[in-house]
């Protein structure tokens, strides 16, 4: 944990493997967390604590990327190097919704939201 305005290190974690990878928040106090070597990892930001850490991670093989959308869906992409890589749509409690096949060697997950046909975005645009 890193505080940017004063530039310091306020506390480390050990747990989670060798090099984990993407992380993303899931507007709660989870923070999800991409590895190759050990799936999806989750911490708990509010009790600071490794909820699945390494040897405990949800299996995805190779997930190198993970996103969350706004009705609570965990996305984490298995990249699939030797083959197409899949994208796992998984439920708040990690059970899989369904597994959608992508390219080869797929390496991130983004979302965008698009508004309804007709309807015109009210939002500012990003910078």
């Amino acid at each position: 944990m890193v505080d940017p305005v004063r530039r310091q290190e306020l506390a480390s974690f050990g747990g989670f493997g060798f090099g984990p990878g993407d992380l993303t928040a899931d507007g709660g106090d989870r923070l999800l967390i991409s590895s190759r070597t050990e799936g999806l990892m989750e911490f708990d930001t509010a009790e600071r604590a490794i909820v699945r850490g390494e040897g405990n991670g949800v299996p995805v093989p190779a997930n190198t990327g993970v996103t969350v959308d706004s009705q609570g869906r965990v996305y984490a992409l298995e990249s699939g190097c030797s083959e197409n890589g899949i994208l796992h749509v998984l439920r708040t409690d990690f059970t899989e919704i369904r597994a959608v096949p992508v390219g080869q060697c797929a390496s991130q997950v983004l979302l965008a939201r698009v508004p309804p046909a007709g309807v015109e975005s009210t939002d500012e645009p990003p910078l």
